[in-house]
Protein backbone atom coordinates (compact mmCIF):
# COMPACT_ATOMS: atom_id res chain seq x y z
CA UNK A 1 0.00 0.00 0.00
CA UNK A 2 0.97 3.78 -0.66
CA UNK A 3 0.13 6.76 1.94
CA UNK A 4 1.38 10.59 1.11
CA UNK A 5 1.92 12.88 3.49
CA UNK A 6 1.68 16.32 2.03
CA UNK A 7 0.60 19.61 2.92
CA UNK A 8 1.15 23.28 0.92
CA UNK A 9 5.00 24.82 2.07
CA UNK A 10 5.40 21.44 4.03
CA UNK A 11 6.40 18.12 4.23
CA UNK A 12 5.96 15.59 0.97
CA UNK A 13 6.26 11.93 2.58
CA UNK A 14 5.22 9.03 0.57
CA UNK A 15 5.40 5.69 2.98
CA UNK A 16 5.16 2.42 0.60
CA UNK A 17 4.37 -0.52 2.48
CA UNK A 18 4.78 -4.49 2.45
CA UNK A 19 3.46 -7.14 4.69
CA UNK A 20 4.22 -10.36 4.17
CA UNK A 21 4.28 -13.33 5.84
CA UNK A 22 5.42 -17.22 4.72
CA UNK A 23 3.26 -20.45 5.04
CA UNK A 24 3.82 -22.49 7.94
CA UNK A 25 5.66 -19.68 9.99
CA UNK A 26 4.26 -17.69 12.96
CA UNK A 27 5.71 -14.03 11.88
CA UNK A 28 4.60 -11.36 10.12
CA UNK A 29 7.14 -8.95 7.85
CA UNK A 30 6.39 -5.77 7.50
CA UNK A 31 8.77 -3.61 5.36
CA UNK A 32 8.24 0.36 4.47
CA UNK A 33 9.95 2.72 2.21
CA UNK A 34 9.87 6.33 3.01
CA UNK A 35 10.95 8.84 0.85
CA UNK A 36 10.88 12.43 1.10
CA UNK A 37 9.67 13.41 -2.75
CA UNK A 38 9.51 17.73 -1.88
CA UNK A 39 12.54 19.91 -2.68
CA UNK A 40 13.48 20.69 0.96
CA UNK A 41 14.81 18.60 4.23
CA UNK A 42 11.80 17.21 5.87
CA UNK A 43 11.58 16.09 9.36
CA UNK A 44 10.65 12.55 10.00
CA UNK A 45 8.99 10.89 13.06
CA UNK A 46 7.17 7.34 12.67
CA UNK A 47 6.50 4.93 15.36
CA UNK A 48 4.88 1.80 15.28
CA UNK A 49 2.39 0.93 18.05
CA UNK A 50 1.69 -2.69 18.52
CA UNK A 51 -0.80 -2.99 21.33
CA UNK A 52 -1.23 -6.77 22.85
CA UNK A 53 -4.16 -7.35 25.56
CA UNK A 54 -6.05 -10.20 27.10
CA UNK A 55 -4.68 -13.06 27.44
CA UNK A 56 -1.71 -12.81 26.46
CA UNK A 57 -1.43 -9.76 28.37
CA UNK A 58 -2.58 -11.22 32.21
CA UNK A 59 -1.18 -10.84 35.81
CA UNK A 60 2.19 -12.48 35.96
CA UNK A 61 2.68 -11.74 32.17
CA UNK A 62 6.43 -9.73 31.25
CA UNK A 63 8.01 -7.70 28.82
CA UNK A 64 11.45 -8.93 28.17
CA UNK A 65 13.73 -6.22 26.44
CA UNK A 66 17.24 -6.18 26.76
CA UNK A 67 18.13 -2.31 27.00
CA UNK A 68 20.66 0.28 27.67
CA UNK A 69 18.70 2.81 29.18
CA UNK A 70 15.29 2.93 30.56
CA UNK A 71 13.69 6.17 31.55
CA UNK A 72 10.22 7.07 33.01
CA UNK A 73 8.08 9.50 31.13
CA UNK A 74 6.51 11.43 34.05
CA UNK A 75 5.95 11.51 38.07
CA UNK A 76 3.18 8.64 37.20
CA UNK A 77 5.51 6.58 35.36
CA UNK A 78 8.32 7.03 38.39
CA UNK A 79 5.83 5.06 40.66
CA UNK A 80 6.81 1.69 40.19
CA UNK A 81 9.27 1.98 37.87
CA UNK A 82 11.33 -1.24 39.03
CA UNK A 83 8.40 -3.08 38.13
CA UNK A 84 8.29 -1.65 34.20
CA UNK A 85 8.36 -5.52 32.73
CA UNK A 86 6.23 -6.73 35.60
CA UNK A 87 2.59 -6.51 34.95
CA UNK A 88 -0.47 -7.31 36.99
CA UNK A 89 -4.44 -7.86 37.25
CA UNK A 90 -6.66 -4.73 36.03
CA UNK A 91 -6.96 -2.38 38.55
CA UNK A 92 -9.95 0.59 39.34
CA UNK A 93 -8.71 4.39 37.88
CA UNK A 94 -4.88 2.96 37.01
CA UNK A 95 -3.33 5.81 35.22
CA UNK A 96 -1.00 5.08 31.94
CA UNK A 97 2.82 4.56 32.41
CA UNK A 98 5.27 4.82 29.49
CA UNK A 99 8.66 3.88 29.52
CA UNK A 100 11.38 5.36 26.75
CA UNK A 101 13.80 2.77 25.94
CA UNK A 102 17.08 2.44 24.86
CA UNK A 103 17.59 -1.09 23.41
CA UNK A 104 20.00 -2.94 22.90
CA UNK A 105 21.64 -3.75 19.35
CA UNK A 106 21.89 -7.77 19.49
CA UNK A 107 24.19 -10.02 17.46
CA UNK A 108 22.30 -10.12 13.76
CA UNK A 109 21.48 -6.00 13.98
CA UNK A 110 18.70 -5.85 15.81
CA UNK A 111 16.74 -5.16 18.55
CA UNK A 112 13.42 -7.11 19.90
CA UNK A 113 11.00 -7.27 22.64
CA UNK A 114 8.97 -10.53 23.72
CA UNK A 115 5.68 -10.73 25.96
CA UNK A 116 5.87 -13.30 27.40
CA UNK A 117 3.23 -15.15 29.65
CA UNK A 118 4.90 -17.98 31.41
CA UNK A 119 1.70 -19.95 32.14
CA UNK A 120 0.02 -20.03 28.59
CA UNK A 121 3.79 -21.06 28.04
CA UNK A 122 2.97 -18.11 24.68
CA UNK A 123 4.55 -14.72 23.73
CA UNK A 124 4.77 -11.99 21.09
CA UNK A 125 8.09 -10.89 20.18
CA UNK A 126 8.63 -7.48 17.93
CA UNK A 127 11.65 -7.47 16.08
CA UNK A 128 13.40 -4.04 14.63
CA UNK A 129 16.57 -2.81 12.69
CA UNK A 130 18.19 -0.40 15.42
CA UNK A 131 19.72 1.34 12.89
CA UNK A 132 16.50 3.07 11.58
CA UNK A 133 14.54 2.08 15.05
CA UNK A 134 16.81 2.92 17.90
CA UNK A 135 14.00 3.78 20.23
CA UNK A 136 11.40 2.07 22.30
CA UNK A 137 8.34 3.18 23.87
CA UNK A 138 6.13 0.83 26.49
CA UNK A 139 3.06 2.04 27.32
CA UNK A 140 1.56 0.29 29.70
CA UNK A 141 -2.12 0.46 30.64
CA UNK A 142 -3.22 -1.55 33.58
CA UNK A 143 -6.96 -0.18 33.72
CA UNK A 144 -10.39 -1.88 34.10
CA UNK A 145 -11.80 -2.26 30.22
CA UNK A 146 -8.41 -0.40 29.30
CA UNK A 147 -6.04 -3.15 29.65
CA UNK A 148 -3.00 -3.39 27.10
CA UNK A 149 0.84 -2.89 27.01
CA UNK A 150 1.61 -1.04 23.65
CA UNK A 151 5.13 -2.16 22.04
CA UNK A 152 6.19 0.56 19.89
CA UNK A 153 10.00 1.00 18.15
CA UNK A 154 10.55 3.71 16.57
CA UNK A 155 12.75 6.65 15.10
CA UNK A 156 11.88 8.88 18.08
CA UNK A 157 10.04 8.97 21.34
CA UNK A 158 6.50 9.99 21.19
CA UNK A 159 7.41 13.65 23.09
CA UNK A 160 6.62 15.94 20.37
CA UNK A 161 8.56 16.87 17.42
CA UNK A 162 9.70 20.09 20.19
CA UNK A 163 11.28 18.00 22.55
CA UNK A 164 12.44 15.66 19.92
CA UNK A 165 14.45 18.15 18.29
CA UNK A 166 15.61 19.62 21.37
CA UNK A 167 17.14 16.55 22.27
CA UNK A 168 18.57 15.57 19.38
CA UNK A 169 16.50 12.43 18.18
CA UNK A 170 14.44 14.12 15.41
CA UNK A 171 15.36 12.62 11.97
CA UNK A 172 15.31 14.73 8.60
CA UNK A 173 14.63 13.62 4.88
CA UNK A 174 16.71 15.35 2.38
CA UNK A 175 15.00 15.88 -0.51
CA UNK A 176 14.42 12.65 -3.04
CA UNK A 177 16.15 10.84 0.18
CA UNK A 178 14.88 7.09 1.03
CA UNK A 179 14.58 5.06 4.42
CA UNK A 180 14.15 1.40 4.31
CA UNK A 181 12.26 0.02 7.39
CA UNK A 182 12.36 -4.15 8.52
CA UNK A 183 10.15 -5.21 11.52
CA UNK A 184 8.91 -8.36 12.28
CA UNK A 185 5.85 -9.45 14.62
CA UNK A 186 6.14 -13.34 15.72
CA UNK A 187 4.75 -15.90 18.00
CA UNK A 188 7.12 -18.18 20.33
CA UNK A 189 4.86 -21.28 21.43
CA UNK A 190 6.04 -23.69 24.17
CA UNK A 191 8.85 -24.47 26.69
CA UNK A 192 11.95 -25.08 23.53
CA UNK A 193 10.48 -21.65 21.44
CA UNK A 194 10.92 -19.48 24.72
CA UNK A 195 13.77 -20.67 25.95
CA UNK A 196 15.47 -19.80 22.52
CA UNK A 197 14.02 -16.38 22.26
CA UNK A 198 15.46 -15.59 25.65
CA UNK A 199 18.87 -17.41 24.46
CA UNK A 200 18.74 -14.34 21.18
CA UNK A 201 17.44 -11.65 24.01
CA UNK A 202 20.64 -12.88 26.25
CA UNK A 203 18.18 -13.10 28.76
CA UNK A 204 18.34 -16.85 29.46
Amino acid sequence: GKVREAVVFGEKLVLVRKIWSRLGEKVIHVEDQVTNEGFIESPFMILYHINIGYPLLDEGSVLLLPAVRTIPRDHWAEEGKEEWFRFHAPQKGYFEKVYLHYPKTLGDGFGASLLLNERLKLGVYVKFDTKELPYFTEWKMMGEGEYVVGMEPGNCFPLGRKKEREEGRLVFLKPGETRKITLEIGIVDGEEEIREFKKYLGMD
